[in-house]
């Protein structure tokens, strides 16, 4: 189950603008409008990830966030430093892969599914009906799991991986990182052939196209590993660089819709909307990053001019 940033709009002049910044139509008529989406889902978003906070100032928020972020950094190092974590970590790398193959097979064949449908979404059809149907596929694929998810055997396996995994947060955590630049170096590869970052390996049409296939490969950010350097890292930087950039482009595209409509709604959901209320109308020149980062499921915003 996922969040989902939704676009409400009566006005279909805007649907081309919407799916030239990526956007599929999400639902016909929610609510009376019709509601478009960015992308499979939203889960990384910003946007309702400071609602447990919510009556505060977006800026303590952050400050807090950076504080509990560093005092978590500082409980990973201190376990990565302890006699015997290179053992305990091995053990539960093992019985994380255990569970997470168990629960794989699952949902083996929606993935299996999901692969075939895009291929041959892919070969028959381009430009605007691919975009449909592909909404469309997306749509089959969240209830496939949604219905996976409330099997007895599917659920039972999944509580007890969750349960495992709650045991062990820092432990999981601390598998992020390393304890010496010498260790990342030897075990972790900082470039990934072209082929195998576009997910082409199986598709030869593609794969045609690209020289050197082979050897051409693609360098990925060059952002340490060492927990040393990492807190350093935190220490020094604003937690809230990717929020702000989230922002800036949300704000941007509600600047464009409103050259072409008088107003629109922006709400979230989870997996499914219920009972949506507005809790807010607010020009575009008064939109501050509160408004979205305080956004809980199924609250709107109506923004206007």
């Amino acid at each position: 189950m996922c969040r989902f940033n939704l676009i409400m709009i009566k006005d279909e002049s805007v649907e081309e603008l919407l799916k030239q910044k990526g956007y599929q139509k999400f639902y016909d008529d929610l609510c009376g409008n019709q509601a478009y989406q960015l992308g499979y889902c939203n889960c990384d978003s910003f946007v309702g990830s400071l609602i447990d906070r919510k009556g505060m100032k977006y800026s303590d928020t952050i400050a807090i966030s950076k504080k509990e972020k560093l005092e978590r950094l500082y409980q990973i190092e201190n376990i990565m430093n302890q006699p015997g974590y290179e053992e305990r970590k091995e053990q539960f790398l093992q019985m994380r892969m255990k569970h997470t193959n168990e629960l794989d097979a699952f949902t083996e064949h929606i993935n299996d599914y999901e692969m075939k449908q895009t291929d041959s979404i892919q070969k028959d059809y381009s430009s605007e009906e691919f975009n449909n149907q592909m909404g469309e596929l997306y749509k089959e694929i969240r209830n496939m799991f949604t219905s996976l998810e409330n099997q007895h055997d599917y659920k039972k396996k999944s509580e007890a991986y969750a349960a495992i995994l709650r045991e062990n947060q820092l432990l999981e955590e601390s598998t992020c990182y390393f304890l010496t630049k010498k260790e990342e170096d030897e075990l972790y590869s900082r470039s990934i052939p072209l082929s195998e970052l576009l997910e082409l390996k199986d598709n030869l049409k593609l794969k045609d196209n690209l020289k050197s296939e082979e050897v051409e490969m693609i360098e990925l950010p060059n952002q340490s590993l060492v927990i040393g350097e990492v807190i350093a890292s935190a220490e020094e930087k604003s937690s809230d660089t990717k929020n702000i950039d989230e922002y800036n482009s949300y704000y941007k595209l509600f600047s464009d819709l409103l050259k072409y409509v008088p107003s629109f709604i922006f709400c979230t959901i989870w997996s499914e909307p219920k009972e949506l209320k507005n809790v807010k109308t607010v020009g575009i020149a008064s939109l501050i990053i509160d408004d979205l980062a305080f956004l809980d499921y199924d609250e709107m915003i109506f923004i206007t001019k």
